[in-house]
């Protein structure tokens, strides 16, 4: 059977003690992570992510919650006119 009662428990007054809830600590600091990306925007996220110890997707998933993103974009390739435009 699960506790439902919170660990403090219940005060005098019928109401329960609130819990207080800290920040959850992070492998990842975002500075320094702003500045890896910063010297070397083009890396996989393996490369970013062995000097601090963890996973790609830890890597992606802070750079994502930072806002940070790099989106590869194609070169414009200028387009010239259409084989067929003589039978036209």
């Amino acid at each position: 059977m699960t506790n439902l009662l919170p660990v403090g428990g219940k005060l005098g007054n019928g109401h329960y003690e609130v819990k207080i809830k800290r920040a959850a600590s992070r492998k990842i600091d975002r500075e320094l992570l702003r500045q890896a990306v910063a010297g070397n925007p083009d890396a996989y996220l393996d490369e970013p992510a062995k000097p601090f110890g963890c996973t790609p997707q830890a890597v992606f998933h802070m750079l994502e919650n930072t806002g940070i993103t790099h989106r590869k974009r194609a070169f414009a390739v200028p387009k010239g006119p259409r084989k067929n435009a003589a039978h036209i």
